[in-house]
């Protein structure tokens, strides 16, 4: 009894939205099924309805996948069109620019303190760096404010996508892309 417990503990704590909506969706079509369903009246009214409640779980549960984890979804459908987007604008940064977008690629998006004259240098651009970088501010050890700042994520995947499928992050291939 304790194992069935611990189950039906991780389906409402962790798994709270895609259980509620699954047995809600259950319970309707088990309320618009007509009486004389061949599958009602072998598997009874609760095993009917939590068939379908595990079906819509599964349904719900693999689109919740889907807009999570895989965000870039639909990156990889028009991947080709989005990388040309990215690589066009990225063909307006000068060497140093790229360098810096590089620093983030090859360390995992780790957070890099940086100073206020390297995030000025991209907002001189016609570009919105809000969408390409996370900034936040911390204190240091001197009491001293400083700015650590990382790409977003989603311009972080689809430049390391970039970077190793390509082998660049722009248009044209330079030696500091390799």
């Amino acid at each position: 009894m304790e194992a069935f417990a611990s189950i039906i503990n991780i389906f409402l704590e962790k798994r709270l939205i895609p259980t509620v909506l699954g047995l809600i969706t259950a319970t309707i079509v088990y309320i618009v099924t007509p009486e004389s369903n061949i599958l009602l009246e072998k598997l009874g009214r609760g095993w009917y309805v939590l068939l379908y409640a595990g079906i819509f779980f599964l349904l719900i549960s693999f689109i919740q996948y889907l807009y999570t984890e895989k965000k870039c979804f639909f990156f990889y459908i028009n991947r080709k069109k989005l990388l040309k987007q990215v690589w066009t604008q990225v063909d307006a940064f000068n060497s140093f620019e790229k360098m810096f977008i590089l620093e983030f690629i090859n360390s995992n998006n780790r957070d890099k303190p940086v100073t206020d004259n390297e995030i000025e240098n991209f907002e001189k651009l016609d570009i919105d760096t809000s969408k390409l970088f996370i900034r936040t501010y911390s204190v240091d050890e001197n009491g001293e404010s400083i700015c650590v700042c990382k790409l977003n994520p989603d311009s972080y995947r689809i430049l390391k996508y970039s970077k190793e499928k390509y082998g660049r992050i722009c248009n044209f291939v330079e030696e500091y892309n390799i």
